[in-house]
């Protein structure tokens, strides 16, 4: 829906609106709306962003209502529902807890805040949320690690500086790694069985800002949080782990400790790793304002 407010007929009370903000959580509005009692779950359900897929297949999400006319785009979180009114029902189904029953209206107040992931530009106007600006992500956590790991060179490829004999055993030669991590904390389902083609394979395009094969997916996964009242998974989350080599993962070094590109002995068509386009990952993503 393009607008649920007015496809379900809620009114803006004056009464109980206001606006916050502060530094640590930002801009928040709290906004009670008057509607009919027959509308109200309707339109709780529009102003969320309901998440959806078809069975194994490309999740689709609609983004929360924003709140109109900010400065800083802010979306609907939460809500409460008092319904209000009698309409004189004595005989009612469910004692007035289904729509158009008893009660005549509801004052659902919504509360809007901001959000940690970029909906449209204007959300990260300096790019600042991104590991790549240009291509953001939606509905997405990222963040890097950096660190490192241990090489191991043969010793006779090294020498004593002051007698030039070789160096006894092997040395160990420090090299930095960082690891790009992207979480969807909002899924349908668990998608697994669809990553596990990816995994142990690098970028075969630049990705992220980073150059050809330099990101290698290390290790996704998957989680789902149930309810204490229901067996059913309530929350979902997938997490993609890639690891970042600056020299690309295809490359080996040589007795000298350059690094180069190497292919399979009599077929160079192929190297240590196979390469996959992982935007195919993200466009399964599809994503329509509510």
């Amino acid at each position: 829906m393009a607008d649920p407010v007015a496809d379900w007929g809620a009114q803006v009370m004056p009464r109980g609106f206001k606006l916050t903000g502060d530094v640590s959580k930002g801009i928040r509005a709290t906004v009670p709306y008057l509607l009919a009692w027959a509308n109200t779950y309707g339109f709780c359900n529009a102003i969320l962003g309901p998440v959806s897929a078809v069975h194994i297949g490309p999740i689709s999400f609609t983004v929360p209502y924003a709140f109109p006319g900010g400065a800083v785009p802010i979306y609907a979180q939460r809500y409460t529902i008092e319904p209000c009114g009698a309409d004189g029902t004595t005989m009612m189904v469910n004692r007035g807890l289904s729509p158009g029953e008893f009660f005549t209206n509801a004052i659902v107040t919504v509360e809007f805040e901001q959000v940690n992931f970029t909906w449209q530009a204007i959300d990260d106007p300096n790019g600042l949320q991104q590991l790549d600006p240009e291509n953001p992500i939606t509905l997405c956590e990222q963040s890097v690690k950096i660190g490192g790991k241990m090489r191991t060179r043969k010793g006779l490829n090294y020498i004593y500086s002051d007698t030039s004999t070789p160096v006894v055993g092997d040395v160990g030669v420090f090299e930095s790694e960082a690891k790009l991590i992207l979480k969807f904390p909002r899924v349908a389902y668990l998608p697994w069985t669809l990553l596990v083609p990816y995994v142990g394979k690098v970028n075969a395009d630049p990705l992220l800002l980073c150059d050809t094969e330099t990101l290698l997916l290390e290790a996704p996964s998957t989680e789902a949080k149930a309810s204490l009242n229901s067996p059913t998974p309530i929350e979902q989350a997938v997490t993609l782990e890639f690891a970042y080599d600056p020299l690309g993962w295809n490359t080996a070094p040589k007795p000298n400790g350059t690094r180069v590109r190497v292919t399979l002995a009599g077929d160079a068509t192929k190297s240590i790793y196979g390469t996959t386009d992982f935007r195919t990952i993200f466009t399964s993503l599809s994503f329509s304002e509510a």
